[in-house]
């Protein structure tokens, strides 16, 4: 009896535990909603939901188009010469929150664009960013944003945030995620990308909805996981990473016709050039992760000089020279010749170049 007596105490304590969490919780929802600004200094904003973002409409909802996060933190439209949007690593309050800086001299205070995001991209007019709401329950979710910094959409999304583009005309945005549960992966995490309308945030494809060739002839298993879309200039193709079997691929897809083939092997994270000429990817060897460009014409592949292992999908900063993420910096190299790596931003991560 004294057993059982103790079993129950047990389950009403961690009972009473989870409802004091959860009280907590909307409490401090509450009280955020009520204060009448952020910081000191501040203009008044929204109610914050825990990961510091303004509680946003329902998805589907074009909401307030004057509604802004942390409206006094940044620039009401960004820059109008050409610039780099990124997350900012220093430490302080803004602390994860996207920043701006001028091409012209990256030394530069760099301005807060007051989003705070796990991963996120920009061009064209639209930018995305990857979010975790971190509470009781962590939620997952993108923002769709304009040149305003206004929050025009809200997707939830399936599972952690991993890579995401806009596409040079800002029509399309593709989104990776990590999920779990896939019968032929269990217990591991597989992908899932998606591409929406930036326009209207509606879903347009999964990418596992293709049809792929090889060799001229169809390509299909249970098992295919995609990733690291970059879109060609036109918004209408793209090249991503498809894997199966343990073997990743390059696929080159088409959006309108849902079709997509394998062009070359060994690729991961591609990222193609603004000539459209030749993309950099990453490969895993037995020194980690290792950078290579490729020539689309040819097929051939050029190491380049970063011996580090860079696990990330990179930037083109032009047509010569590329951005990554390594440490808590981000760093440039040249695809041409053997000039090393040097520090292009510190404090920095998941940069996109914009060129209005």
């Amino acid at each position: 009896m004294s057993s059982r007596l103790r079993i129950i105490a047990f389950a009403l304590i961690c009972a009473v535990s989870v409802l004091v969490s959860v009280g907590y919780v909307w409490l401090r929802k509450g009280q955020v909603a009520a204060l009448p600004g952020g910081r000191a200094g501040e203009a008044p904003v929204a109610a914050l939901d825990p990961s510091g973002i303004p509680a946003l409409p329902r998805e589907g909802s074009h909401g307030d188009p004057d509604v802004r996060p942390d409206a006094a933190a940044g620039p009401a439209v960004l820059p109008g010469a050409p610039f780099v949007i990124f997350r900012n690593t220093a430490l302080g309050p803004d602390y994860g929150r996207l920043a701006t800086v001028l091409l012209d001299d990256v030394s530069r205070p760099r301005a807060s664009a007051g989003l705070r995001c796990e991963r996120a991209y920009f061009a064209a007019g639209y930018g995305v960013c990857l979010t975790a709401d971190r509470g009781v329950m962590t939620a997952y979710k993108a923002y769709l944003f304009d040149r305003s910094l206004r929050l025009v959409h809200t997707l939830p999304l399936k599972g952690i945030p991993s890579r995401t583009r806009v596409s040079p005309d800002g029509r399309h945005a593709a989104i990776t995620v990590f999920v779990s549960g896939h019968s032929y992966s269990p217990g591991t995490f597989s992908t899932h990308t998606e591409i929406y309308r930036t326009a209207d945030g509606s879903r347009v494809v999964e990418l596992e909805q293709f049809s792929v060739e090889r060799d001229g002839k169809p390509f299909r298993a249970v098992d295919f996981n995609y990733w690291g879309v970059t879109f060609t200039p036109d918004g209408d193709r793209f090249y991503a990473t498809l894997a199966t079997s343990g073997q990743n691929y390059l696929i080159e897809g088409n959006i309108d016709t849902r079709q997509a083939r394998v062009v070359h092997a060994g690729v991961e994270c591609p990222s193609l050039s603004p000539d459209g000429r030749r993309l950099v990817f990453k490969r895993l060897g037995k020194a980690g992760w290792r950078l290579y460009a490729l020539d689309l014409s040819t097929g051939s592949e050029t190491p380049l000089p970063e011996e580090r292992s860079v696990d990330d999908q990179v930037e083109w900063l032009d047509p010569e020279r590329i951005l990554y993420a390594l440490g808590n910096d981000i760093w440039e190299v040249s695809v041409e010749g053997e000039e090393a790596p040097s520090v292009f931003l510190a404090n920095a991560y998941s940069p996109a170049i914009v060129r209005p």
